[in-house]
């Protein structure tokens, strides 16, 4: 299980056969899968994961909620697995293991690889849910065509996305980007994350980055705050 950057991927070819995994490998080192509950719960995120990219291959023309939806299922094979190490951990820290343990240096790792995974695939869907370039783009939504005719027989001119509506999906996406910003500060709050500086520098890019994106009013946006 390779850990990927924050985006959505396509790492499981779809209807493949899914092993129960026996090791997890995070940023050049291999870990060791430690507790059966762990591999058991990995095998449920590859099987989510190939349900997924076959969502987003087949369906590419989905409504993005649809698409945000269909991330149900990795979100939720994904919190098991990161409470499945957590649990493994707690059992050893409550047995005394001490920190130099392989066993303890083997959850370590998968604990950040299983969390990073989890974020990832939370900020895949805020990004589904705030659509196309991540926000720096605004297409109008399209136009209602009035249910009935006038009294003459001639028809109602179609009525553009008001701008109320319009300042609502701009405050959702705003509520979108703290959420992603948030999820990225959580990473760097797990045990060992701090420890590797060029992996703080990286996540450090990707939270400026929604940073930047979340003050930035896209041009055909403005037309709605006047």
């Amino acid at each position: 299980m390779e850990c990927t950057l924050l985006i959505w991927t396509d790492r499981q070819t779809p209807g493949a056969t899914v092993d129960v995994p026996n090791s997890i490998t995070w940023r050049g080192r291999k870990a060791n899968v430690v507790d059966a509950a762990i591999g058991q719960a990995l095998a449920q995120v590859a099987t989510a994961e190939s349900k997924l990219s076959t969502f987003l291959t087949s369906r590419v023309e989905a409504f993005n909620k649809e698409k945000a939806a269909a991330y149900d299922d990795i979100l939720v094979a994904s919190q098991d697995a990161a409470d499945a190490t957590r649990r493994a951990t707690e059992e050893l820290e409550k047995e005394g293991v001490d920190e130099g343990d392989a066993r303890m240096q083997d959850l370590r790792v998968s604990t950040l690889a299983i969390n990073y995974d989890l974020v990832s695939w939370r900020v895949g869907r805020n990004r589904v849910l705030i659509a196309n370039d991540d926000g720096r783009t605004f297409t109008e939504l399209r136009p209602r065509r009035p249910k009935r005719s006038r009294q003459d027989g001639t028809e109602y001119a179609e009525k553009g996305e008001p701008k109320a509506k319009k300042l609502a999906r701009l405050r959702e996406r705003v509520v979108l980007y703290d959420a992603t910003i948030q999820s990225i500060d959580a990473i760097k709050d797990l045990r060992g994350a701090m420890r590797d500086s060029k992996f703080v520098d990286e996540l450090e890019a990707k939270r400026a980055y929604f940073q930047a994106l979340k003050y930035v009013v896209p041009p055909h946006a403005l037309c709605c705050l006047c």
